[in-house]
């Protein structure tokens, strides 16, 4: 797998407008992991 280094800010920038584009609500998807991994590491630290 070759990696492409050419203009990588502008590589990043497409990037996250096809992650909006395939998940408009990508925050909130995130807010919700948040709140899991908050909970299972609340349980593993309280065992």
């Amino acid at each position: 797998m070759s990696i492409d280094t050419t203009n990588i800010p502008e590589q990043i920038i497409a990037l996250k407008h096809r992650i909006h584009e395939q998940c408009p609500n990508i925050t909130e998807h995130f807010r919700e992991l948040e709140t899991i991994l908050a909970e299972e590491i609340d349980s593993i630290e309280s065992a």
